[in-house]
């Protein structure tokens, strides 16, 4: 059995900055794996409701080994700017992952605004 962990995401409050594309903005945030159990991770763009937002990223599931760190660069539309609330990542787990907790976790930053 593996040890109950988490995963860790910077910086807690990422800012909205304008992209090299026309009426895109962008943040970025760097995802620590600190699970033995769980490599890949689900990245969303969430409302102050918790509903889904549209964004662009160049990997929605990524590939994140224990103890390492990936750099995540998010892009949202100019019009979903005072929507995008949350930018969240959630554990995904294989099945019949045989050393798994089975539990998932997510954490979300908050944008600045």
């Amino acid at each position: 059995m593996s040890p109950a962990g988490a995963h860790e995401m910077t910086p807690t409050y990422p800012e909205l900055k304008w992209s090299h594309i026309t009426n895109v903005l962008t943040a970025q945030v760097v995802l620590l794996n600190m699970r033995s159990d769980a490599e890949y991770y689900e990245i969303t763009v969430l409302d102050e409701d918790m509903n889904n937002i549209e964004f662009a990223t160049s990997e929605r599931i990524l590939n994140v080994p224990y103890l390492e760190r990936k750099t995540i660069d998010v892009y949202i539309r100019k019009s979903d700017k005072d929507k995008a609330t949350y930018l969240c990542s959630r554990s995904r787990l294989r099945p019949n992952q045989v050393q798994s907790t089975g539990i998932q976790s997510r954490i979300c930053s908050k944008f600045r605004k």
